[in-house]
């Protein structure tokens, strides 16, 4: 056999046998893509399953305002997002969270939201407008303040109780601004958070 012939008959082996594995290499890993691309789907659903769960769980506890949770599974991973009033609340959503059968930790990502906000949501509509109505008074007698800069001053009030916050240009100005919210009607008490600037 001449060493053309045996060169051409090698070529020849070697050419079936590419054609041969080629094919069976790429429906093995088709057969993989499908399979990863199932247990993928596959978990998607049970994650929303399982999400579902949380929020029912978490929508049915008595003590907890389940409003403002938002809840994200991934991979049995119950991630929550979103306010809560306290954080006796916020411990409240994570340990009914980790009850819910098929979770198997839970991030609790939750923040508690500012006093004000969670005071807003337990005061009637009457309060609050009795609040309103303190804190529109209080800002119009501190800019009505001969020689007073209020120009840095923020006015909130709860309840009637009226809180002083910003900057002020020293401490008789300090002193005179609770002097004025006390002295506003409707104001039964003043936190006086000011700095002097």
């Amino acid at each position: 056999m001449s060493k053309l012939n045996f060169k051409l008959i090698s070529a020849t082996v070697l050419g079936f046998t590419f054609l041969i594995i080629t094919p069976t290499i790429a429906k093995q890993k088709t057969e993989r893509e499908i399979a990863e691309k199932n247990e993928s789907v596959s978990e998607y659903l049970d994650d929303a399953a399982l999400t579902a769960k949380v929020k029912a769980a978490l929508v049915a506890e008595r003590h907890l305002s389940a409003g403002d949770i938002h809840v994200i599974t991934t991979q049995n991973v119950a991630e929550l997002k979103g306010i809560v009033n306290n954080i006796s609340e916020k411990q409240r959503a994570e340990d009914v969270a980790s009850k819910v059968r098929g979770i198997t930790r839970v991030i609790n990502n939750l923040e508690i939201r500012a006093p004000r906000e969670a005071a807003e949501r337990d005061e009637t509509l009457g309060e609050y407008v009795d609040d309103a109505a303190v804190t529109t008074k209080v800002k119009a007698k501190l800019k009505a303040e001969p020689n007073f800069d209020a120009s840095d001053i923020k006015v909130t009030t709860v309840k009637n109780s009226v809180k002083l916050t910003g900057t002020v240009r020293s401490l008789a100005e300090k002193e005179k601004a609770q002097e004025l919210a006390l002295n506003v009607t409707g104001a039964r008490k003043v936190i006086n958070n000011l700095t002097i600037r």
